[in-house]
Parts: C-alpha cells; sequence; structure tokens
C-alpha cells in the first residue's frame, strides 16, 4: 500500500483508473478522494485490509456505497467550476499561480486537467 493508504494498493489504483477515466481527473486526485472516503470509514478500510486475500470486497455494500459517495464528490467537484465562472476564473488563477512557482508536475497536470474539462463543457454550451 502506498504510504497512508487505507486499503490495498491495487484495489486504490483499480477503483482510482476507473474514476479518473470517467470523470476526467488525474488517477492521482482519484486516489487522494478514494483515500479520504476510506479513511472516514475506519471499520470499513480495516475489513477491506484483512479479507482481500479471501473475499471479493468490491461486492459489499458498504464498499460500494463509499466508492458511489466518492464518485459524486468528484462529480460535484467538477460541476462547481460549470455554475460559477469566479470559480472557473480562479482556477485559471490556481494554474498560472502554480506554474510560476514551479510547483510539482503532477499538480501542474492536474489543473491544466480541470482547465480542459472547464473548456470542453464551455464550447459545448
Amino acid at each position: 500500500m502506498p504510504a497512508g493508504s487505507p486499503i490495498p494498493e491495487d484495489l486504490l489504483r483499480s477503483e482510482a483508473e476507473a474514476i479518473a477515466a470517467r470523470y476526467r481527473v488525474s488517477v492521482e486526485e482519484a486516489e487522494d478522494a478514494l483515500g479520504e472516503a476510506f479513511r472516514a470509514a475506519p471499520e470499513v478500510a480495516r475489513h477491506v485490509r484483512e479479507r482481500r486475500s479471501r473475499e471479493d470486497v468490491t461486492r459489499w455494500h458498504e464498499y460500494r456505497e463509499i466508492i458511489k459517495n466518492c464518485r459524486k464528490e468528484v462529480y460535484y467537484g467538477l460541476r462547481q467550476y460549470y455554475r460559477s465562472p469566479s470559480a472557473a476564473e480562479q482556477l485559471v488563477d490556481d494554474f498560472e499561480r502554480a506554474v510560476a512557482a514551479g510547483r510539482p508536475a503532477g499538480r501542474i497536470e492536474a489543473l491544466r486537467r480541470e482547465l480542459q474539462v472547464v473548456e470542453q463543457r464551455i464550447s459545448r454550451s
């Protein structure tokens, strides 16, 4: 598991890739969101770690609820830029500041992807 990962790395990565493909966020952002979601449910995370090798934990109701709620949070997090022009402008400012400050490439890439999603949404309007 990556440092601080509440569930096994392969499971976290698999779920994060599915979320990233569906909602056009980076895998790292999806992993962060999933990590937060499972840290908020430590009992479920503990059961997943303990039983992963013996059971298909992805079929558990509690597990699926956490994944579903995480997807909703990612989706609504992206939608906030569509409803609020000032939020989109803030995203542009954040991107420009990150580039100017020499932030890590992963953070700049995440902001670039968010800008692409906003641009695509605007062009469809």
